[in-house]
């Protein structure tokens, strides 16, 4: 049994698929609006996000438990903001967001809770 496999010009030029309202202007006009949302939204997330952890980091390091963590000790500012901290966590973040595994931060995050 031989399967004709040929299609008119009518019928192919009828199969294709033509870009209408909805899938042509409206999904990627969203897509779009969202990617940066979550683009200008993603140093917000990051700062508030391990502000806490930060603040413990600076602690264990103050405490000089661990030798290595003496760098993140000095604080900056009359309240005494972590900054070395927070750059060393938005590395962490950052790094591992660009690598696209995000459950690698999940513990090293949630330990501090």
């Amino acid at each position: 049994m031989k399967i004709d496999a040929s299609i008119s010009n009518n019928q192919s030029v009828e199969s294709k698929r033509v870009l209408d309202t909805f899938a042509g202007v409206f999904t990627p006009s969203v897509l779009t609006i969202l990617g940066i949302i979550l683009f200008l939204r993603l140093g917000y997330v990051v700062g508030n996000a391990d502000l806490g952890a930060t603040r413990i980091l600076q602690l264990l390091a103050g405490d000089r438990i661990f030798p290595l963590l003496n760098l993140f000790a000095k604080t900056s500012g009359s309240t005494e903001n972590p900054r070395r901290c927070v750059l060393l966590a938005a590395c962490i973040a950052y790094t591992t967001i660009g690598f696209g595994h995000l459950n690698l931060i999940a513990p090293v995050v949630s330990m501090f809770f």
